[in-house]
């Protein structure tokens, strides 16, 4: 409870600096590893610049107990992950940051970094520690010249934690402001980077691109509420049907003419109903043929199994 309390900023917080001795001795005193990780959470809270933490490492023999926890391998993930928030914390103070830098503690992190890569917590309180220590002059040129840190954060730069990139990008900008050798490796980086998403990003367009045309040429051209369409509404061609439902002549076969004029099915011209069929304005079923395929139709004649090929025959008047 008093390490949540401690998370808070307010009125509250400040009323824990009083009680940083007791927290800072029952690291090394306290046997029970849960309340330790407790003391080191509360104490990682208490993030002022006003307070002396490098005063406090020194009285309290804190910067040994910081280094066995962090090298020995034996300790439980909690206390590993809330040692190095606190680390992140005490590198406000500039004098406890250079301290820290010259103990190793730097290069002690980049092997923890290595090894604690699929830990994204782990890998981010750490890439904090390296922002906070990069604002210093003295851990600065350490952190730059001594070790393998920078290497590691162009590295994060991909990272899929979207938070570990952020830190890692900061650093970066901050590095290359004041060393000219880095600056190039990590503007290349960046510049590689970017085009890399770049190329993604259209090689996903094309992707959908084609997959679209791929439909396009599978499916046929739908025109809505068309499905039983003769004829192409955008074409200039004349229909098939005529105004009173007859089909075009020149849609029609001559065997389906034929077998049509036989049947009386096809009406030909001047084709007049019978009286009591006049008061009906309904258009004979039939469909109506014309001069021009009826004398096509005679000139052909029938097959012998049919009516005589004579117009005499036919009751039609025309």
């Amino acid at each position: 409870m008093i390490r949540n309390m401690s998370q808070h900023d307010g009125p509250t917080k400040p009323m824990f600096v009083n009680f940083i001795s007791q927290f800072a001795n029952a690291l090394k005193k306290e046997k029970d590893e849960d309340f330790v990780i407790e003391c080191l959470g509360t104490l990682a809270n208490l993030n002022f610049h006003t307070i002396n933490f490098d005063l406090i490492l020194k009285k309290y023999e804190l910067l040994p107990y910081i280094l066995n926890v962090l090298k020995s391998g034996q300790c439980e993930d909690d206390l590993v992950l809330e040692t190095i928030v606190l680390i992140g914390t005490v590198a406000l103070d500039e004098n406890c940051a250079a301290n820290l830098a010259q103990s190793g503690i730097v290069q002690v992190l980049v092997n923890l970094l290595n090894a604690k890569q699929e830990d994204d917590e782990v890998v981010l309180q750490i890439a904090y520690v390296f922002y906070q220590m990069i604002w210093h002059e003295e851990t600065r040129n350490i952190i730059i010249s001594n070790t393998q840190a920078p290497a590691y954060l162009i590295d994060l730069m991909h990272d899929r934690n979207s938070r570990i990139r952020t830190v890692c990008d900061n650093t970066l900008d901050i590095i290359r402001e004041y060393d000219s050798g880095w600056e190039k490796r990590i503007q290349m980086e960046k510049f590689r980077w970017h085009n890399s998403q770049w190329i993604e990003i259209i090689g996903t367009q094309n992707m959908d691109e084609d997959e679209e045309d791929l439909y396009d040429d599978v499916l046929p051209q739908y025109y809505h509420g068309d499905d039983f369409l003769l004829y192409d509404p955008s074409a200039n061609g004349p229909m098939m049907v005529g105004e009173n439902g007859e089909l075009q002549p020149e849609y029609i076969s001559e065997e389906a003419l034929h077998e049509g004029i036989a049947n009386g099915t096809i009406i030909p011209p001047g084709y007049v109903p019978a009286p009591y069929m006049s008061e009906y304005d309904a258009p004979d079923p039939r469909l109506l043929a014309s001069q021009h395929d009826l004398d096509d139709y005679y000139q052909t004649g029938q097959p012998s199994y049919g009516r005589p090929s004579t117009p005499d025959y036919m009751g039609y008047n025309y």
